[in-house]
């Protein structure tokens, strides 16, 4: 599965990009986050808990812990999970000028294989994209702040 959104903030790069290495805010932004453990003698490892539910089916509890492999100074943050669900993408930061920068957000997944059987990808794909949608705008309201 495949997700791309961006999102114009009235905010300098400099702060952006320090939000987007805060390993505690992905909680405070997408609703489905329930736990996290930051490792403190690596800074760029942190390890998510997540619950999806969709309708009335129990809550699918997904792990992963996630690694930043890549980060360019108030311009991207890259990441991929080293274990649990398989997780890829990116956060790029592009000036707009005038005050504005766009957050260009990527991300791949593994569809696990009971939403896949049960729910089907397109679903959980539309689910996925206002769950996305609902964290650049908290993100958004936090980085304007």
């Amino acid at each position: 599965m495949e997700h791309s959104a961006a999102v114009a903030l009235r905010a300098p790069k400099e702060r952006v990009y320090q939000m987007l290495l805060d390993r505690v805010l992905p909680t405070q932004c997408l609703s489905i986050y329930d736990e996290h453990h930051v490792y403190e003698d690596d800074e760029d490892v942190c390890d998510y808990c997540l619950y999806y539910r969709w309708a009335k089916l129990p809550a699918l509890q997904l792990l992963f812990t996630v690694k930043r492999y890549e980060k360019r100074e108030n311009e991207c943050v890259k990441f991929a999970s080293l274990v649990g669900m398989p997780v890829v993408g990116s956060l790029e930061i592009r000036d707009l000028g005038a005050g504005e920068v766009e957050l260009q957000v990527d991300v791949r997944y593994q569809l696990p294989a009971l939403l896949k059987t049960y729910v089907g990808s397109m679903p959980v794909w539309a689910d996925v994209e206002d769950l996305l949608e609902d964290a650049l705008a908290k993100f958004k309201a936090l980085a304007e702040q």
